[in-house]
């Protein structure tokens, strides 16, 4: 059985690479111009999701990023070698273009949080939200009206001031994703695509504008991998 960190570019690993799980090498399983960075697992013996092996994971990730484009799989991803290449060798034109996509970029990640003081009501969705709430129709309707007549001029600064950070901030990224945070203090959380050389800048303009709009506390996390922006690949391969 194999462990499955990512997907490079290139047939070999052009780095040094920490041990994977289990103290076991990472080796390269190439396809054509591109290879799975994998380790050895005993069937019988799966990775654990400790706090351990799952940093173990992202420093192989980080050490395939030095040299490589990485589409990172999820922690726990395994697959037989047989079934691997042959979904490699199947996907192997969609994974070359998703990989030209991520070539030198990172991701980052940021929690925009209120910094008003918090009101005893839950942030306001979109009617149409599927994760609004579930309680009977005219029921919903009249809990979000005294919401609404409560929470309004709050909520609506509140969310004003976040969209209009991560805005500035999108300009700064090929790409990002944002989700609405679900209860109070978080407003937003975001993830960006940006190029590895942009880190510094990126997060010098979140902390800038975290000291220019008082009402919200913006926390960058990362660079990571760009997990976020790896749509579709893996599923196939986990056993």
């Amino acid at each position: 059985m194999l462990y499955v960190y990512g997907i490079i570019d290139g047939s070999e690993i052009r780095t040094t690479i920490p041990r994977g799980h289990h103290r076991s090498s990472v080796a390269a399983l190439p396809v054509g111009g591109l290879a799975a960075a994998v380790s050895d697992v005993a069937q019988s013996d799966m990775v654990a999701p400790t706090a351990d092996n799952v940093c173990r994971h992202d420093q192989v990730l980080d050490a395939l990023m030095e040299r490589h484009a990485v589409l990172p799989m999820r922690f726990g991803t395994t697959a037989h070698r047989g079934r691997l290449t042959t979904a490699l060798e199947m996907r192997q034109l969609a994974l070359c273009c998703a990989l030209q996509r991520v070539s030198g970029m990172v991701e980052i990640a940021v929690r925009v949080l209120t910094n008003l003081p918090a009101v005893a009501v839950p942030i306001r969705h979109h009617p149409y939200e599927k994760d609004g709430a579930r309680s009977s129709g005219t029921a919903y309707l009249r809990s979000r009206m005294a919401d609404r007549r409560q929470s309004a001029p709050h909520c609506e600064l509140r969310e004003a001031v976040a969209m209009s950070v991560l805005s500035r901030l999108e300009t700064l990224s090929a790409e990002a994703t944002w989700d609405r945070g679900h209860e109070l203090p978080l407003l937003f959380k975001a993830s960006f695509l940006i190029a590895s050389e942009g880190v510094r800048e990126f997060v010098d303009t979140a902390e800038a504008l975290a000291l220019r709009h008082g009402e919200v506390v913006v926390r960058c996390t990362g660079p990571w991998a760009p997990y976020s922006f790896v749509t579709g690949i893996g599923k196939e391969e986990q056993a």
